[in-house]
Order: structure tokens, then C-alpha cells, then sequence
């Protein structure tokens, strides 16, 4: 840093701190604060002091003026400064005697200084105040953030007091103090401009372009910049397209800004817990820094990577295979390092049966029940690799973007004959609507025509009883359901004979419905665009069942076992 009177360690922080009008307010957030309280109280253990970030400081005051006096104009590290104030000042919940040994000056919003101690003597009053600026919103959460961190500890006293000490003794901060000469609006400009600490890609990218620039020379410099920002954006924008997106990975597409941030994750093997917000930075710049590679030797890297995977989402046995794991949990990464030596029909075999590792065994299918143990995430598994693997034996791509626009794709029953959930008037209302129009798509009977009337009287009335309804239930599920085997109803009910992938609405009245109800939903959602998977529409369609046996207003028997048959033919071929 340019005319600095020294960089030094401190541990304690005293004096009066200026914050100036060109900085903007506190804005550190509940994730930030409670990762700095955890952290250092984690440090407890640990022989080793902890530090901070740096704060660049300005001096204001005469050299005289005793240190506990001396006023700064706090240049670099407002955040940080404010979360440790409002650290310590919340320790005297706890600890009484603990004061902040130093103080917080605004040059806008001179009412900030107040109202940060108004958080302490008046929390009442703060509250009301909090939305008056957005700087006492962010002010008000970091104080509630830290009491409720305190409050949810198992000894809070005990907690705070140790917190304390760490504060005292191993908590130190990285101190600038630069000449009185330096403009602090223009020192802050500098500072910032070449941080960009806004995403891990972001630094990347500059760690790649500043670094090339020295190590090139300028005619090559500008050459190599070019290349590496168009290669940049063209693998940018490949990421942006959806299908793409949704083969790598399970993750919301929003939380990455800047979407090659994922292939920088994957291969630094960063892990879905890992706390160190900068983690994948790191990792690029310690190859750097290390010797281990050269800028060009790591960025070929990248390129080369990307390419991999840009090869496998183009295959469609790969791109199947490694989507459905992708689905059910595993990271592509993973996927790349564990098949790199094997040839191609070697890495096929090898994802195949990985999918199948993740799959119960075929003798314990028909023993799994929906609403039991763990039976649903076992057939949920099972039938999204029935669904994938039916589109790759037809030479078709499985749609996994589209699978994922709809979170919670759930076990729907094919077939439901209980009335489970439809206890207000307006489901029990929506639910005999729903039925009537099955009841007028069967042949004439005396039995459809007696409970169509009956049902259709019932619509007409302000209130619907729970013994009207449950009389209305039983005869028209009685009516639209197949007479089952009477060897364990209850099995073919609940078992995978009876179950498919199906995104319905929240309504229990299409949960709870019969067979013919629900394909003609099934039917309606498909000519209105709406993504079903090709087997829950094979089973409403009655595809699997066997010719001269369709029953079309039934869910029977014989189609349970076709149905059945098939997924075992499927999932478990011999």
C-alpha cells in the first residue's frame, strides 16, 4: 500500500472511527455474522491466534492525543469493525461489565451512532425504528443474529465469557495506517476496484487476465486476454442453456450469477458444506502462486474440462446414465474421475451399474410400501431410472430440465380408494365434481345413473356431511375400481404396482382420485404442454396392459402385474 506507516497486528481496537460519507451502510447479513461467531468461537481449542481481514485507517487526530482519543477515518473494513462492536456490546447481556473500547462515527445518518446504542439500552425502541433507513434494518437483524447465536448456546454465560476472551487475547486484526497525505476517497476507489469480491468466477477471471498480463509480454498480453474472455463467454453461455445446466447439476440455476462458478467448484472439489465463502479462489490461486501451473497450463485445464463434459452431455448413453446419477445425488465430477481410464462401452457398463448400486435389490421390490420406512425414496429411485432408461432404449434423451422445473415430483397412487385429507366442504365439493365426470363418461347402468343423481343432489346442497361424503366414497370408488385380488388388498394398494411419478396440485381432491379421474387429467395436462413422464403416461394410456384385457375406466389386476412386469424388465434386465 502506497505511503503506509506500517502494517501491524492489534488486538486491541481503540479510538474513535469515522465512518465517511463515500462508503455505504452496514450490510453484513445472519449468514456472515453467525460464520464469524462460530469461527472464532471454535478457536477456543485452538493454540493460534485467528485473524481478520485488514482495516485501513487514517489518522485524524494529533499524535498526542491519547490512544483511547485518537480519531481515524476508517478507509477499509467498516463491516467487520461494526459486526465486532455490536459483538461485544451484545456481551453485556451476559457480562455487565464489557464495554466496546471504541466508537463508531457516521458521516451521513449521524443518528446511526444512536440508535446502535439504542439496541442495547432500548430494543423496544430499536424495533420500532428499524425500518426508519435500511441501515438500521441491517443493524437491528446483526443484533437480533448475535442474541439469538447466544441464547441458543447450551451455557450462554459461559459461551459469552469465553467469546470474550478469545476477543481479548487470540482474536487479531491485520492494521493499516497510512499517511495523513493519502486522499481516503481515492485510496478506498483503489482498494476496490481491483477486488471484485462479489463471486468466486469473478476473481478467478481477474486472477487469470492480471496474471497472464505479467506474464506476457504486451502484444501477447492483449492477444491472450482476448482469447481467454471470448473462450469465457462462449462457455458462459453454454451454461446458460437449460438442458445443459440441468445434466451438471441439481442446483437452482439462480444461485449462480455467474454460471462457470459450478465448473470451478467441480474442479476444486469443493463440497456442498464447506464454509469458506472464497474456498474455490483459493484453490486456483494456490496452483498459481505454488509454480504448480502455469497460467496457460491451468486455463487449458479449464478449457479441457469443460470440453469433457460438453462431451458427455452430447452422448446420450453418457448424458442418460450420468444425468440419472447426477438426479439421485452424485456429482458429475465424481462420474469424470472414476471412469477416466475406461473405454467408452466400459464407462456405460460401469455408470449402469453404479445406478443400479443405488437401487434396492430386485427381490425386495414388491415388499416396498408407499408410507413406510423408507419405501418411497426406494421406488421414487426406482422409477425415475424406469422413466430414463424406457427414452434410452427408444434412442431418446431424458428431459432432465424439464423434469426439474418441477420440484417435488412425488408418488402419486394410480389408483387411490380412500378419502383421506378431504375434510372441508370445499375439497369434499371439488372431489364429487372431479368424480361426476368420470361417472358420466361410463356406459349406462342403473348403478352409474342411481349415484351420478345422488351425486349431483349432494353438489346442490350449502353443506356436505362427512356421512353423506363418506357413503358418496364408498359407492363411487366401489363403482370405478376393479375388483382387486382379496390376497393382501392392502399390499396392491401401497406397492409399486400402484404407484408413478405424477407432480399434481396440492388439492386433495386429485390426490384421493379414482383411475379414470386422473387420466383424463393426465390427458388434459399433456395437450396443454405440461412435461409427464413417458411411463405415468404409459400407465394411463394403459400401454403396459395386456391386448383384449383394457378395461379404459379401470385400474385392474391384470394391469398392476403388466405394469410391474415391465419395470422389472426394465430396471432389472437379465
Amino acid at each position: 500500500m502506497a505511503n503506509d506507516l506500517g502494517k501491524r497486528v492489534v488486538s486491541h481496537i481503540k479510538g474513535f472511527f469515522r465512518i465517511p460519507a463515500y462508503q455505504r451502510g452496514y450490510r453484513w447479513t445472519t449468514d456472515e455474522i453467525e460464520r464469524l461467531l462460530d469461527d472464532i468461537y471454535q478457536h477456543s481449542e485452538n493454540p493460534n491466534s485467528y485473524y481478520l481481514q485488514p482495516i485501513v485507517v487514517k489518522r485524524l487526530s494529533d499524535d498526542a492525543t491519547p490512544e483511547n482519543e485518537r480519531e481515524y477515518e476508517l478507509i477499509d473494513g467498516q463491516q467487520r469493525l461494526t459486526t465486532l462492536f455490536l459483538i461485544i456490546s451484545s456481551l453485556r447481556e451476559w457480562l455487565p461489565k464489557v464495554n466496546a473500547p471504541y466508537k463508531l462515527k457516521y458521516d451521513t445518518r449521524e443518528g446511526s451512532w444512536d440508535y446502535l446504542n439504542t439496541l442495547f439500552s432500548d430494543i423496544k425502541s430499536a424495533e420500532e425504528r428499524k425500518n426508519d433507513y435500511i441501515d438500521y434494518r441491517y443493524l437491528y437483524n446483526a443484533f437480533v443474529t448475535i442474541q439469538n447465536w447466544l441464547e441458543k448456546q447450551d451455557d450462554p454465560t459461559n459461551v459469552a465469557y469465553t467469546l470474550y476472551n478469545l476477543l481479548s487475547s487470540k482474536v487479531k486484526v491485520l492494521w493499516y495506517e497510512v499517511d495523513r497525505s493519502e486522499n481516503g476517497h481515492e485510496l478506498f476507489k483503489r482498494l476496490n476496484i481491483g477486488r471484485i469480491p462479489l463471486t468466486n468466477a469473478e476473481l478467478i477471471k481477474a486472477l487469470f487476465l492480471n496474471r497472464n498480463g505479467l506474464e506476457s509480454g504486451r502484444s501477447e498480453k492483449s492477444l491472450s486476454q482476448y482469447e481467454i474472455a471470448l473462450l469465457w463467454e462462449r462457455m458462459e453461455q453454454e451454461l446458460r442453456n437449460p438442458e445443459f445446466w440441468a445434466f451438471l447439476t441439481n442446483a437452482d440455476p439462480d444461485a449462480y450469477p455467474t454460471r462457470l462458478e459450478l465448473i470451478f467448484n467441480l474442479m476444486s472439489k469443493k463440497k456442498r458444506n464447506e464454509r469458506e465463502k472464497y474456498f474455490t479462489f483459493f484453490h486456483f490461486n494456490d496452483l498459481l502462486t505454488s509454480g504448480d501451473k502455469t497460467v496457460e497450463e491451468l486455463w487449458n485445464d479449464i478449457v479441457s474440462y469443460f470440453d469433457t463434459l460438453k462431451v458427455w452431455f452430447e452422448n446420450r448413453p453418457l448424458y442418460n446414465r450420468a444425468g440419472c446419477l447426477v438426479l439421485l445425488g452424485e456429482r458429475i465430477s465424481n462420474l469424470i474421475d472414476e471412469t477416466r481410464l475406461l473405454k467408452k462401452t466400459e464407462r456405460l457398463v460401469y455408470l449402469e451399474e453404479k445406478i443400479k448400486g443405488k437401487l434396492p435389490s430386485p427381490e425386495e421390490v414388491l415388499s416396498l410400501r408407499y408410507g413406510e420406512g423408507d419405501g418411497n425414496s426406494k421406488i421414487r429411485n426406482i422409477l425415475t431410472w424406469f422413466n430414463i432408461k424406457t427414452m434410452d432404449n427408444s434412442r431418446e434423451r431424458f428431459p432432465f430440465n424439464r423434469f426439474k422445473e418441477y420440484p417435488g415430483w412425488s408418488l402419486e397412487h394410480i389408483h387411490a380408494q380412500n378419502s383421506e385429507g378431504l375434510h372441508h366442504e370445499k375439497e369434499r365439493h371439488n372431489w364429487l365434481e372431479r368424480q361426476l365426470i368420470a361417472l358420466n363418461a361410463l356406459p349406462d347402468s342403473t348403478d352409474a345413473a342411481e349415484i351420478k343423481n345422488d351425486v349431483e343432489s349432494a353438489l346442490l346442497m350449502e353443506s356436505i356431511g362427512g356421512e353423506l361424503f363418506q357413503n358418496l366414497f364408498e359407492r363411487i370408488t366401489s363403482l370405478l375400481s376393479a375388483k382387486l385380488s382379496d390376497d393382501d388388498k392392502e399390499a396392491n394398494m401401497h406397492s409399486i404396482k400402484n404407484l408413478a411419478l405424477l407432480k399434481t396440485d396440492a388439492n386433495a381432491s386429485l390426490n384421493n382420485s379414482v383411475f379414470e379421474v386422473k387420466r383424463n387429467d393426465i390427458a388434459n395436462l399433456d395437450r396443454q404442454g405440461h412435461f409427464i413422464p413417458v411411463c405415468t403416461r404409459n400407465v394411463f394410456t394403459k400401454y403396459y396392459s395386456p391386448a383384449g384385457e383394457n378395461q379404459p375406466y379401470l385400474w385392474t389386476d391384470k394391469d398392476r402385474d403388466a405394469y410391474y412386469e415391465e419395470i422389472m424388465r426394465i430396471v432389472y434386465p437379465k
